[in-house]
């Protein structure tokens, strides 16, 4: 009967530890798979933020180039209205570009709502000089000038861009 008992009783132990010990790895995994597909969540809200990024940078960059080109066919002599035409489409174009690039980034960096909006009004300026230029031939100058602007305040979205890229702690 001891021999029994004793047998009864490891048997018992045996199968608490190991019920215990598959529960405890089932928790481990469960921990360890939330753990993995937080750091897949957040690479992946990363690597979309800094599409959204990359695509209103490239516009940006896009739009000065055409602008630069349109006042410069705008000022040609003999000037040629219908190439000053198809570079102010261009520009146009480029500039619904930039718009819907800055929505699609305030969706993904709400925090850049701001930014974004000194952004597209700076660019926004400098496509209004732009279209003064091509109307009136004249006043290049404010059209310069509204380009450095945009180009000053694309440099500082991309500084703002990168340090919310390089918050992980904050990416949801």
């Amino acid at each position: 009967m001891d021999q029994a008992l004793a047998a009864i009783v490891g048997a018992g132990v045996g199968s608490i530890g190991a019920t215990f010990a598959a529960v405890w790895a089932g928790r481990q995994s469960k921990w360890q798979t939330k753990t993995q597909m937080r750091g897949q969540h957040l690479q992946w809200r990363r690597e979309s933020r800094r599409t959204a990024f990359a695509d209103v940078i490239r516009a940006c960059g896009d739009l000065q180039h055409l602008c630069k080109e349109t006042v410069a066919a705008t000022l040609e002599t003999p000037r040629d209205d219908e190439a000053v035409a198809q570079h102010m489409a261009a520009v146009e174009q480029r500039w619904a570009v930039l718009q819907t690039a800055r929505i699609v980034a305030v969706l993904e960096a709400p925090a850049l709502e701001e930014t974004l909006a000194a952004l597209e009004g700076s660019h926004g300026e400098m496509v209004n000089q732009v279209r003064n230029v091509v109307r009136s031939n004249t006043r290049w100058g404010e059209a310069a000038t509204a380009g450095g602007v945009a180009s000053a305040s694309t440099g500082h979205f991309v500084d703002k861009a990168q340090k919310e890229l390089n918050n992980y702690e904050g990416a949801t």
